[in-house]
């Protein structure tokens, strides 16, 4: 089945499946949507400094923009596009309603552009008149709970003709109570927040590079197709090569974690010189290779 680009009409229409009670909880709808509309409907709802009582209100962290874009090429570029669900909360008033055995049938809800409701069987939907997504940004109605940086540059996105699904990614809408009637729905936002970026394991970075790097080189492409994807990766691929060469006593130097060095290295320069990321070809010329492998023995203690 194709599926189409984002609406160019007076509505973005968001379709999923409901469930009331999602551990016992929460209302959500989670479904599929292009991340150029999940942008385009949605803010970050950042956290403000601390008041003399320290209390804050909102809760995402400020972009990084380098992040961001590095997202941004990997949506356009990469082969092997895959992300989690975009989290986002609605906040508006809305009803739910059920049948005469009291089963739950759909929400019902409408507000400033926003409309809910069932469409048909399991499936809801959410339609936003795009000539309300002014006011209902600024009223932060639909915020970003997780995927900030996934979204920050992705009504930048480069349409692909080619790939009318290109950009298609699912979404979790968390349904929420107006702001002004129901205050504890933000410090449920924060708690969400809270849990999503906290209680999960992170991936070790060296157990993550040594897994990209350790694959079979049939598989990931180009020298320049991961370049593109990903600029950091691609000059730390390189500086293990150099480095692959050197006697195993120099090479037990870099420590238990050369990888993670290595990336750090690479990071730290491409940040020196952001303009690197422009092209493979003048990363290369620019000899900083052969910089990065004096700025890992510098690291090591070696002079």
């Amino acid at each position: 089945m194709r599926m189409r680009q984002p609406k160019t009409g007076n509505r973005i229409r968001l379709t999923g499946i409901c469930h009331p009670e999602v551990l016992g909880t929460f209302a959500v709808i989670r479904g599929f949507a292009d991340l150029r509309d999940l942008a385009a409907i949605s803010v970050p709802f950042t956290m403000s400094p601390p008041d003399a009582h320290g209390r804050v209100q909102g809760h995402q962290r400020e972009i990084d923009e380098v992040h961001a874009e590095d997202i941004q090429r990997y949506f356009e570029n990469s082969s092997t596009r895959f992300i989690p669900e975009v989290i986002l909360s609605l906040r508006m008033e809305h009803e739910a309603r059920y049948d005469d055995r009291g089963a739950f049938l759909t929400f019902l809800g409408k507000y400033k552009g926003i409309s809910l409701g069932r469409r048909r069987s399991e499936l809801h939907q959410i339609y936003i008149d795009r000539s309300e997504l002014p006011a209902i940004r600024e009223d932060a109605l639909i915020r970003r709970i997780d995927g900030n940086h996934r979204l920050a540059l992705a009504e930048n996105l480069a349409p692909d003709e080619t790939l009318p699904s290109k950009y298609i990614a699912p979404f979790c809408m968390i349904l929420l109570g107006p702001e002004d009637d129901h205050p504890e729905d933000d410090y449920a936002e924060s708690v969400i927040f809270h849990t999503v970026n906290s209680t999960a394991m992170p991936l070790d970075s060296e157990h993550a590079l040594s897994l990209i790097l350790g694959q079979n080189s049939r598989f990931s492409g180009s020298a320049q197709q991961e370049f593109e994807q990903s600029p950091e990766l691609y000059m730390t691929r390189r500086l293990r090569d150099k480095l692959n060469g050197l006697p195993t006593r120099l090479r037990n130097r870099l420590g238990d974690k050369p990888l993670t060095l290595l990336s750090q290295t690479a990071k730290s320069l491409l940040e020196l010189q952001p303009g690197l990321r422009d092209s493979r070809q003048k990363l290369v010329l620019q000899r900083h290779l052969f910089i990065g492998h004096r700025v890992c023995k510098s690291s090591t203690g070696r002079r």
